[in-house]
C-alpha cells in the first residue's frame, strides 16, 4: 500500500533535513564518478558496486524495521523484469563467448537493480524529498561538469597524456561527460524556472547552466546535444512553465555559445596532440572565459529575478504566448526541412543523403573536431548492422552479456575495435537475442507507462497536463526527463556500460517507477509503523543476510583481479606465489581468462612449460570462441617452446573468426618466419652433416693413399 502522509506522520522517526538529503545524494554520485572514473569494470568498479548493493541492503533493511516498507511496493514490476534482465546476463555465462565479460555485466546489472530498487523506495516513502534529490544530483553533476572544464583549463593538474581536443575526463569517455552535462543542464533548467525558490538558486542556475552547456559542447558529443533537445521540446510540451524555460535557455545558451565559439577557434580545443605549452596558454584563457561567463550569468539571472517580480506578466498573457511556443514548436520541423532545402545545393535530398549516410557501411568517421556537429557520419551504421548479422546467427539468447567485442569479429569489414555496439537495442539483440531484447521491451514498456502516469495523462492536451501540478511534482517531472536524456543517449552510444554515469539516469529512473504520482491512488489504511517487533526484526534481519549474500557475489570477481593483479607484480621474482595466488583467483572466479593467464606466466617462470602450455590449453577448451585464449596459446608455444607448427594451429580459431585480426596476422607472420628459418636451418644441418661426410671420406682416402706410397716394394 503507498505510504500516506499520515503514517509518515506518525512515524517516530525524524525526518531528514533537506540540506543533509541533498548532500548526501551529491556525494553518493560524485564518489562514484570520481572513484571509479573511465572504468566500466575493474577493482574500483566493483568496489562501488558492492557498496551500491550494501547501501540499499541498508535502506531497504531499515524500512523493514521501522514498519515503513511499502506494501505494495509501487515499483514492483520494473524491479522484476530489471532482476530479470540481470538474471539473463547471469544465465549468458554458460554459454558466453568471453564468460567473464558476460560475468562481470551480470554483476554490474545486479547493482544497476540495487539502484534502481533504492531510488525507487525513496521516492515512495519520501516523495516530498524529490527537490533535494533533484538538487543532489544537479550539484554532482555540476562538480563533474567543473572538473572537466578545469581538466582543459589546467592541463598541468591531469595527465599530460590527455592530450585530445575533445573533453573526456573524468570518465575518459566524452559522451560519458556530455550525458552528464546534458542531465545537469536539464537540472538547471527546472531549478532557474520554478515558480517558487529562493532567489540565491534561480541565480545560480544560469551559471550553473552555462558550465553544463560549455562542457556539452567542448565533448562535442552529438549524442548528449540530441538528447537534451529531444527532452527539451517534451519540457516544452509538458510543463507550465514555457516562457521562462525558452527565456532561461536563450539567455544561457547565447552567453554560453560566444565562448564556445571562440574556443572552437582555439587550436586546444579543436585539434588533438596540440603542444603542451600552446594548451597551457589556451587554457589558461579558457578559465578566465569561464570566470567572465559565469559573473555574466549570475548578473542575467540576477536581472531576470528582479523583472520577473517587479513586472509579473498576467495570466491571461502567459497563456497567449504560451499558445503561441507550442504553434512554434509544433511547426519548426516544417521551417528546418524548408530552410534546409533551400539553403544547400541538392534541396530536400540532404534529408535522404544524410540518413544514408548514418546508417551507410562505407561513410568515413566524423572528424574529432567541432565539424563533427554538421556532419552526419558515424560509424554505427557497421556496428549496427554488425549486430543484426549476430542476431540472426544467435537469435534466441544471443552470444553472451557484453561479448559484442569479439562476437563482431566475423563480420567487421576492416580493423576499427568497437568495445560496444553503440546502442541499447543493438547491444542487448547482439549479447541477449530475442530473450534480452523481450525483457528489455517489457521493462521499456512498464517504465513508459509510469513515466506518462506521473505526467498526469488524460484525455486533454499533453499541453495541459501539468497546469495543476505543485512544486513537489514538477520536480519528480524533472527527474523523469533526466532519465529521458539518460535514456535516449543510451539509444544511440555506450554510456550505460560506465557506472558512475548510469547511476544518475537509474536514481531518477528509480524515482519514476517509485513516485505515488505515477501509481492509482490506493486508499489510505489505519497501519501505524512499529519499530522493533519480532515480525519487523526477522524481516529485517531476512533482507540483511540476502544483501549481504548478493554483496558478497558482487565481490567476487573483484577479489580475483585483485589476486590477478598482485600475482602479475611478481611472476618473474615469485613464481610459486604467484601461482597460488593465479589458482585462488580461480577458485573466485573460474570465468577470469587473466587468472589462467597468471597460471600459466607463473609455471613458465618457475620452468614447467608443460604444465603451462596445459593451462593455456585448458583455457582454450573452456573458452573456445574468445580470441585472447587462443592468442596466449599461440604466443607462448611460439616465444616460450619455439615451436611455429603448434603456434600456427592455436592460431587458426581466431583467422576463421576474424580474418583481418592485426595481431593473430602479425603473430601468423611470426611463426612462418621461424617456420621456415627451422626448415632452413634443418637444410643447413644437413648439408653440412653433408659436406663433414663428404670431408671424412676425402682424409681416409688420402690417408689410404698416403700409406701405399710409403710402404716399402713387396719382394719376388
Amino acid at each position: 500500500m503507498t505510504t500516506t502522509d499520515a503514517q509518515l506522520n506518525r512515524s517516530p522517526h525524524k525526518e531528514l533535513s533537506p540540506l543533509f538529503v541533498a548532500l548526501t545524494t551529491a556525494a553518493l554520485l560524485a564518489f562514484a564518478a570520481f572513484f571509479v572514473g573511465a572504468q566500466s569494470n575493474g577493482v574500483r568498479a566493483g568496489v562501488v558496486q558492492t557498496l551500491a548493493v550494501l547501501i540499499a541492503t541498508a535502506a531497504f533493511g531499515r524500512a523493514a524495521y521501522t514498519d515503513r516498507l511499502p506494501r505494495p511496493f509501487n515499483a514492483s514490476l520494473g524491479l522484476i523484469l530489471m532482476a530479470l534482465f540481470a538474471g539473463v546476463s547471469a544465465l549468458s555465462v554458460g554459454w558466453s563467448l568471453v564468460p567473464n565479460a558476460s560475468l562481470l555485466d551480470a554483476v554490474r546489472m545486479i547493482s544497476y537493480t540495487c539502484v534502481l530498487a533504492l531510488a525507487a523506495l525513496i521516492a515512495q516513502t519520501h516523495q516530498k524529498r524529490a527537490r533535494e534529490i533533484l538538487l543532489g544530483a544537479g550539484l554532482a553533476a555540476l562538480l563533474i561538469v567543473i572538473y572537466a572544464l578545469l581538466s582543459r583549463a589546467i592541463p598541468g593538474l591531469y595527465p599530460s597524456t590527455d592530450n585530445f581536443a575533445r573533453i573526456r575526463l573524468p570518465f575518459g569517455y566524452w559522451n560519458a561527460v556530455g550525458c552528464v552535462g546534458a542531465m545537469g543542464l536539464l537540472i538547471a533548467l527546472w531549478a532557474g524556472t520554478r515558480r517558487f525558490e529562493p532567489r540565491w538558486l534561480e541565480i545560480v542556475s544560469y551559471p550553473a547552466g552555462g558550465l553544463c552547456v560549455a562542457v556539452v559542447m567542448l565533448t562535442q558529443s552529438r549524442g548528449a546535444l540530441l538528447a537534451f533537445a529531444v527532452v527539451f521540446a517534451v519540457w516544452l510540451l509538458l510543463v507550465p512553465q514555457r516562457l521562462r524555460s525558452l527565456g532561461w535557455l536563450a539567455i544561457v545558451g547565447v552567453l554560453s555559445m560566444i565562448l564556445v565559439a571562440w574556443a572552437y577557434n582555439e587550436t586546444a580545443f579543436s585539434t588533438d596532440a596540440v603542444p603542451f605549452d600552446d594548451r597551457k596558454s589556451q587554457g589558461l584563457q579558457l578559465l578566465i572565459g569561464l570566470v567572465v561567463l559565469s559573473g555574466l550569468l549570475a548578473g542575467a539571472g540576477a536581472l531576470v529575478h528582479k523583472f520577473r517580480h517587479e513586472r509579473p506578466l498576467a495570466p491571461a498573457r502567459r497563456r497567449s504566448i504560451g499558445k503561441v511556443l507550442l504553434i512554434a514548436l509544433a511547426i519548426s520541423p516544417i521551417f528546418i526541412v524548408v530552410g534546409v532545402g533551400v539553403g544547400t545545393d541538392k534541396g530536400l535530398t540532404t534529408f535522404s543523403d544524410g540518413f544514408n549516410e548514418i546508417f551507410s557501411l562505407n561513410t568515413a568517421p566524423p572528424t574529432n573536431s567541432p565539424a563533427r556537429f554538421t556532419q552526419t557520419s558515424s560509424l554505427r551504421g557497421r556496428y549496427w548492422n554488425e549486430s543484426k548479422k549476430i542476431f540472426d546467427a544467435h537469435t534466441k539468447h544471443g552470444t553472451g552479456s557484453d561479448t559484442f567485442i569479439v562476437a563482431r569479429l566475423p563480420y567487421r569489414l576492416d580493423q576499427v575495435t568497437a568495445g560496444h555496439a553503440h546502442g541499447m537495442i543493438p547491444q542487448v539483440a547482439s549479447d541477449l537475442g530475442a530473450l534480452g531484447l523481450l525483457v528489455l521491451f517489457a521493462l521499456m514498456a512498464v517504465w513508459l507507462l509510469a513515466a506518462l502516469k506521473l505526467a498526469g495523462v488524460s484525455k486533454r492536451g499533453p499541453w495541459k497536463w501539468l497546469d495543476d501540478a505543485d512544486e513537489v511534482r514538477l520536480a519528480s517531472v524533472a527527474l523523469m526527463m533526466m532519465a529521458l536524456v539518460f535514456g535516449v543517449h543510451s539509444a544511440i552510444d555506450w554510456v550505460w556500460f560506465i557506472p558512475a554515469v548510469a547511476f544518475f539516469g537509474l536514481l531518477a529512473g528509480g524515482w519514476t517507477l517509485g513516485s505515488p504520482a505515477a501509481h492509482s491512488p490506493l486508499p489510505a489504511d489505519d497501519h501505524v509503523p512499529v519499530q522493533g517487533g519480532k515480525l519487523q526484526i526477522i524481516r529485517a534481519v531476512a533482507i540483511a543476510l540476502v544483501g549481504i549474500a548478493i554483496a558478497a557475489a558482487v565481490y567476487q570477481p573483484v577479489r580475483a583481479q585483485r589476486k590477478v593483479q598482485s600475482g602479475m607484480k611478481i611472476a618473474s621474482s615469485n613464481p610459486e606465489k604467484a601461482l597460488k595466488l593465479g589458482n585462488s583467483a580461480l577458485k573466485l572466479d573460474p570465468t577470469s581468462a587473466s587468472a589462467f593467464i597468471l597460471v600459466a606466466l607463473a609455471e613458465s617462470n618457475g620452468g614447467r612449460q608443460q604444465a603451462a602450455e596445459t593451462t593455456l590449453s585448458e583455457l582454450t577448451t573452456q573458452q573456445p570462441g574468445n580470441p585472447t585464449a587462443w592468442l596466449r596459446l599461440a604466443q607462448f608455444r611460439l616465444l616460450q617452446l619455439n615451436d611455429p607448427d603448434g603456434a600456427i594451429d592455436a592460431l587458426r580459431p581466431v583467422l576463421y573468426m576474424s580474418p583481418n585480426n592485426w595481431e593473430a596476422g602479425g603473430l601468423l607472420d611470426l611463426a612462418r618466419k621461424a617456420k621456415a628459418d627451422a626448415i632452413l636451418e634443418k637444410l643447413a644441418d644437413k648439408k653440412r652433416r653433408a659436406l663433414e661426410k663428404s670431408l671424412e671420406e676425402l682424409e681416409k682416402l688420402q690417408k689410404q693413399a698416403a700409406a701405399g706410397a710409403t710402404a716399402p716394394a713387396p719382394t719376388t
